[in-house]
């Protein structure tokens, strides 16, 4: 066993978060924008840590040399417009940045916050968090493919997987004072100029390192605050439901009621009816048969009466259609109310 071996074998418990996007989206056939939304859902740029190991194989936890966490400004920056167009964006960045030569666009300059991906999560914790371990994916294998993404964030494997090997970065490990800071970006300054291309790099750099650029800007709710919510919509629906089951049972109480005002009024109109037409009886024979008002005679004088009428006003005749069928009705309320009117013969 080599010196090493050790070292090496405890780093490859850690996966980068482009490894870790890419094999996600690859398993999963989902775009790596969905992959990322998944992820936020469920909270991962809160729950997970982030990790640095140099090039001597030492692993050290982002608070422990002042790093910024940079899984939701990582997460924001791909959602842009991409995985493809950040993670090249920032390879050039950087390259430039080597070369003190700026060839960027200055739109994407303030299109987008360049990043160094150089941090890795830890496999055994990933493992823990159970909606990363309901996909049912062996994570270990990440590192081992060797992927291809389109512009559409869709993954596929190259024809040979990679040979395993794997990189790490060369980290200062060493947390610099502010005058150390300050001490650097003078010799900066009087090497290439103050706001020259090499010191707006090296301003944006130090930003991002003492976590002065903007994190993920809106708070995604917890499960806690979803559930209360929705605690509080069901209350205000039983709310709802109960006002109307309320008003549902004063109209059935009111029912019963409703029916007999109908009916009084109906019985009403009918001892009117029939009071009229006894009081037609007695003022002519024309509108009697023996000893009972004509029915059939006292219609048909209403109805030519009200021709007479519509005829004078312009009226339409749809409006008195019906008033020709009235007969049984007289007859009716007749027969229902003739022992409260006496008819005596003129």
């Amino acid at each position: 066993m080599g010196l090493l071996d050790k070292a090496k074998q405890r780093a490859n418990n850690y996966i980068s978060p482009r490894d870790f996007l890419r094999f996600l989206a690859y398993k999963l056939e989902e775009p790596i924008k969905d992959v990322i939304s998944f992820l936020l859902y469920n909270h991962f740029d809160e729950l997970v840590s982030e990790y640095y190991i140099d090039e001597h194989y030492r692993i050290y936890h982002y608070a422990d040399i002042d790093c910024e966490h940079k899984t939701s400004k990582l997460f924001k920056e791909i959602l842009k417009d991409g995985y493809l167009d950040y993670i090249n964006f920032c390879y050039d960045f950087y390259d430039d940045f080597d070369d003190d030569i700026l060839s960027i666009d200055e739109e994407l300059l303030d299109f987008y916050e360049p990043m160094k991906i150089d941090f890795f999560y830890s496999l055994e914790e990933l493992q823990k968090m159970t909606f990363i371990t309901e996909l049912n994916l062996a994570l270990e294998e990440s590192s081992t493919l060797d992927y291809k993404v389109d512009d559409s964030d869709m993954v596929t494997l190259r024809e040979k997987p990679k040979d395993g090997y794997r990189f790490f970065s060369i980290r200062n490990t060493n947390v610099k004072s502010d005058a150390e800071r300050a001490k650097e970006e003078q010799e900066i300054i009087d090497r290439h100029g103050e706001n020259s291309q090499a010191h707006n790099f090296y301003k944006l750099i130090e930003a991002s390192l003492k976590k002065q650029l903007p994190h993920q800007q809106k708070k995604f709710k917890s499960d806690k605050q979803i559930i209360s919510e929705l605690n509080e919509q069901i209350t205000e629906i039983e709310s709802e439901l109960e006002q109307v089951r309320t008003q549902l049972e004063l109209e059935q109480q009111q029912a019963p009621q409703r029916a007999r005002a109908q009916t009084d009024e109906t019985n009403t109109d009918r001892k009117l009816i029939a009071m009229l037409a006894i009081l037609l009886a007695k003022q002519s024979n024309t509108f009697r048969i023996g000893d009972r008002p004509n029915a059939k005679q006292i219609n048909e004088q209403v109805y030519n009466l009200t021709m007479q009428i519509v005829e004078k006003l312009g009226m339409d005749q749809a409006d008195i259609l019906g008033l020709k069928a009235n007969t049984d009705k007289i007859s009716k309320a007749v027969q229902a109310y003739a022992d409260m009117f006496k008819l005596s013969k003129d």
